[in-house]
């Protein structure tokens, strides 16, 4: 009798073959932030980053004059620097498919169980990245505050989220995602998380079914639930850094990668402009006028400007009516650069990239240094995206004990890291 290949064995054999394609074969339109910071392979295995960091000029200078007199030479002014550091945060995902299903599969033949693993593979894949680029954006923030609240039923509460902290892609295929709601500091949903169960990107209604004595806890906060913000189930205070996180570096108190932000703002922090999406539209004037202001402050270089569709749009239109367009035009970059699916422009000596995406929230424009131009600015850790479970020896599929289960996972360990948060621009309220 010919014995039955264990199907988890041959389905993390082919998991392995194809894990390098993966990537490809998921549409690179999307996370955008993710894929412009690059992932630094080179940094060590766990641990706490850290590097020094100069935070005030040398001042032992002596001036002369013009005589050739003896001198005293003004006592020498050291510069203060400090030690930057920061760890990095797991982020674990689990799902799960059945021994039937991958055994249906296999025996089906090698390529059609090749398709299979890698289908599961991709999708996986897509999830893991979708929450790692939001990570990445708004790390340690919420991810919308609700405008208006609605009454519901006991168990489901349907309310608008506002404008400036719309985002749509964050909320993408979102049904069945757990949620948790807070008023400031305070937890709302303390009997169970909230359950997405219908998304209306038009109207910015997020649906919710919840626990009865957690919808009256929400709905006693302003008007049926007004003001709340949510966040992923897990979320609150557990995020790493996103790059809003630092470019909304406040010079009144805390501190950033161990550094007091109140006590180096001139040379730390980054550079904050309000703007209000509600009021007026954002121009180039507006982004010029930002960028002069950390210009001034020393922050310098190539930036990446992201910014939401409203913007995007904006921006778009008052060059279409302004420039005039040679031989290099087409219609998916405005050739003021190279970067396709980019308007590109120089400011004050460096290039400045405006990159649209569905994760910026409708009243944010973030701007940050251009990698390619910054070698401190990476995403670092011990680990980027991986399939290969380092508690299970490397591993990629296991059967759950006493159930048909079959249970994949994925981890990553890395930060937002740059010794330079003073090149970082926000626009927003």
């Amino acid at each position: 009798m010919t014995a039955v290949a264990d199907p988890t064995n041959t389905a993390a054999g082919i998991a392995k073959r194809v894990h390098g394609k993966v990537q490809d074969l998921i549409p690179e339109k999307m996370n955008v932030v993710l894929r412009t910071i690059p992932f630094d392979t080179e940094s060590p295995l766990g641990g706490t980053f850290a590097e020094q960091v100069w935070l005030t000029g040398e001042w032992g200078f002596t001036h002369g004059g013009t005589d050739g007199a003896g001198l005293t030479l003004v006592d020498p002014a050291v510069a203060e620097s400090k030690l930057a550091e920061a760890a990095p945060e797991s982020l674990h995902f689990r799902s799960r498919s059945t021994i039937e299903l991958l055994s249906r599969a296999q025996g089906k033949g090698e390529a059609s169980f090749e398709n299979y693993v890698k289908r599961l593979m991709v999708n996986s894949k897509k999830a893991f990245d979708r929450r790692l680029n939001t990570r990445m954006t708004y790390g340690g923030l919420s991810l919308a505050t609700v405008l208006t609240g609605d009454a519901g039923t006991a168990t489901t509460w349907a309310p608008t989220i506002s404008i400036p902290t719309w985002a749509p892609w964050l909320w993408l295929g979102g049904k069945g995602c757990p949620v948790d709601a807070y008023t400031t500091t305070t937890k709302l949903n303390t009997t169970s998380a909230l359950t997405i169960t219908n998304v209306n990107p038009k109207t910015r209604v997020i649906s919710f079914e919840g626990a009865s004595a957690d919808m009256t806890a929400i709905k006693a906060v302003g008007t049926n639930g007004s003001t709340v913000t949510l966040y992923y189930k897990g979320g609150y205070s557990t995020t790493a850094t996103g790059i809003k996180t630092i470019a909304k570096l406040s010079s009144s108190s805390g501190n950033f990668e161990g550094i007091a932000t109140g006590t180096y703002s001139d040379v730390w922090n980054a550079t904050q402009v309000t703007w209000d999406v509600t009021a007026d539209d954002f121009t180039w004037t507006i982004l010029q006028n930002g960028l002069e202001e950390s210009f001034g402050r020393g922050g310098g270089g190539d930036r990446i400007a992201f910014v939401p569709p409203g913007v995007w749009k904006t921006l778009n239109s008052s060059l279409d009516a302004l420039r005039a367009f040679d031989s290099s035009y087409s219609v998916s970059k405005v050739e003021m650069g190279h970067k396709i699916d980019a308007i590109v422009y120089y400011a004050l000596g460096f290039k400045i990239t405006v990159m649209c995406s569905g994760d910026i929230m409708g009243g944010d424009v973030i701007v940050v240094p251009d990698p390619d131009d910054n070698e401190d600015f990476r995403r670092r850790g011990s680990s980027n995206v991986t399939f290969e479970l380092p508690n299970e020896g490397g591993k990629m599929f296991i059967q759950i004990q006493g159930t048909n289960y079959v249970e994949h996972g994925a981890f990553s360990d890395q930060v937002l890291w740059t010794t330079a948060p003073r090149d970082f621009l926000y626009f927003g309220p």
